[in-house]
């Protein structure tokens, strides 16, 4: 078999001999060296030639879990400076024409990636979801916009990771409320005023699809997970 496909193949067969022992205490180096191993199984699994938006697509459409999974990986080394999730703040910009934030896009790189990686069959899956959380909430804006109100699927894989002894040496963000779902980049959905905007207590992004603490360009709203644009000049 040649071609991409049978390096799909392959690249299972290594999955499939990837083995962990019971779950060790936080931060655990064999847990780790596994789910680098298989992180690196996972990316070879992804059909090449995928745009930034394809593999967007696949992370977040249907299919095989493991190809998801390696697409997330492909795109969060492609959308972060240097591939590390740290640094989340500097994701800007837009999928056009649909107008999709690269942030949000970026931000479903890291945890659509870490929920669906926590369902694999192999348990270094856990350690690989560990990571991915460990690396996005090290930024202080992702710990701020999506740590403390997380989307309900990320808040659960929290709780999950937490039981298995899998927990990250700085503690995880103070979670409250869940609030939406996953994925969190959607196409702009229509537009809004600025006092629709606040008296529904939205969200907003900057001019380059960031989310910001004040008000913006653009308004979030996270129980839908719609984005708006501004209608109206921006109070002083």
């Amino acid at each position: 078999m040649n071609g991409w496909k049978g390096r799909i193949l392959a690249a299972l067969c290594v999955l499939s001999c990837l083995a962990l022992p019971a779950f060790g205490g936080t931060g655990s180096a064999e847990g780790l060296g596994q789910a680098a191993q298989l992180s690196t199984a996972l990316r070879a699994v992804v059909p090449p030639g995928q745009s930034d938006r394809q593999l967007w697509g696949i992370l977040t459409g249907e299919g095989n879990l493991q190809v998801r999974v390696g697409a997330g990986l492909v795109l969060a080394d492609r959308l972060y400076p240097q591939g590390d999730l740290a640094r989340w703040s500097e994701v800007q910009g837009w999928w056009l024409p649909e107008q999709i934030p690269l942030s949000l896009a970026a931000a479903d790189a890291a945890l659509v990636t870490a929920v669906l990686a926590a369902q694999l069959p192999d348990p270094a899956g856990a350690w690989l979801s560990f990571r991915l959380l460990d690396s996005f909430f090290a930024s202080p804006d992702a710990w701020v916009f999506l740590g403390r109100c997380p989307p309900a699927a990320v808040s659960d894989l929290e709780d999950s990771l937490s039981s298995r002894g899998i927990r990250s040496d700085r503690g995880w963000p103070p979670f409250g409320v869940a609030m939406g779902t996953l994925p969190l980049g959607r196409p702009l959905f229509g537009d809004i005023s600025i006092d629709q905007a606040m008296a529904q207590n939205l969200s907003f992004l900057d001019g380059m699809g960031r989310p910001t603490g004040g008000a913006g360009f653009y308004a979030w709203d996270r129980l839908t997970g719609r984005i708006y644009k501004v209608r109206e000049k921006l109070r002083d």
